[in-house]
């Protein structure tokens, strides 16, 4: 089955023309510059660059974590004004209550919902079964792998069922094979439990496996570069690298951001 196209679904979030500054020694560095991005309904989206082009910047204001400064973001068509559950986010480094267990941790954003302990406690359960974790429910952060605790993560995030998901680097501190199992599990999850996700990363071949449209970006400050649309089938697994589908537009993103880095020596992707 092949992702549906963008003219078939509903737009989740719309950000137009962005421009941020930030004060640096004295001085002032604009991140992003014009920036615009569509993700819709259910789609997977990929965020690539050149290191400090703005793409963690773009995720925090779309978090409401970070204030615009010129442009508009709107969820569901309305504008963002703050933090609200209806986005959650992963982080890279490990965001657990360390002196919670594996499934309060889970449960911790559905204490505000209207259901009752023990609903909260089956759906806490019901994601960690999804990411493999049931047997650890109980176990603490300091007890698990850096792999287990960013599938606690993952469960945390879908748990909250957030309208839309959004994944700094969320594998960029795991080792090779981990973050191959973990981009596997992604895949697995988010078919389940369809979100809009919105997923920054430097690693050129995990926004080709994960998403269904690559933004590429520009040098600081950030501007969209190209568009490129991933239109494989899913589900997608290991192997899918050495098809032709999948090499020529890893090529094509490589291209780009290879020009990007020439033009200005930035450092070069993974």
């Amino acid at each position: 089955m092949r992702p549906s196209t963008t003219a078939e679904k509903q737009a989740k979030l719309e950000a137009r023309n962005l421009v941020k500054h930030f004060g640096l020694a004295g001085s002032t560095v604009k991140a992003l510059d014009g920036f615009s991005l569509t993700a819709m309904d259910n789609e997977f989206v990929a965020l690539v660059g050149p290191s400090g082009c703005g793409k963690s910047t773009f995720l925090r204001m779309v978090a409401g974590l970070t204030d615009l400064e010129e442009g508009t973001i709107l969820v569901d068509g309305k504008p963002v004004s703050g933090p609200g559950p209806d986005r959650g986010m992963v982080f890279q480094s490990y965001t657990l209550f360390p002196w919670l267990t594996v499934l309060d941790n889970v449960i911790f954003p559905l204490r505000k919902s209207e259901l009752t302990s023990q609903e909260r406690e089956e759906v806490a359960m019901g994601y960690l079964e999804a990411v493999g974790l049931t047997d650890f429910a109980k176990a603490y952060p300091a007890q698990l792998s850096g792999g287990m605790r960013q599938r606690v993560a993952i469960a945390r995030a879908f748990a909250a069922r957030p309208s839309i998901l959004l994944m700094d680097e969320p594998f960029g501190a795991l080792d090779a094979q981990t973050r191959g199992m973990m981009q596997e599990l992604l895949c697995e999850v988010w078919e389940q439990h369809r979100v809009t996700v919105v997923f920054v990363t430097h690693d050129v071949e995990e926004a080709v496996l994960l998403s269904d449209r690559i933004y590429c970006m520009s040098a600081r400050p950030g501007r969209v570069k190209e568009e490129i649309p991933v239109p494989m089938p899913r589900p997608r697994r290991a192997g899918l690298e050495t098809t032709s589908e999948f090499i020529a537009i890893r090529k094509r993103v490589m291209e780009l951001l290879r020009s990007e880095i020439e033009a200005n020596g930035t450092p070069r992707p993974s």
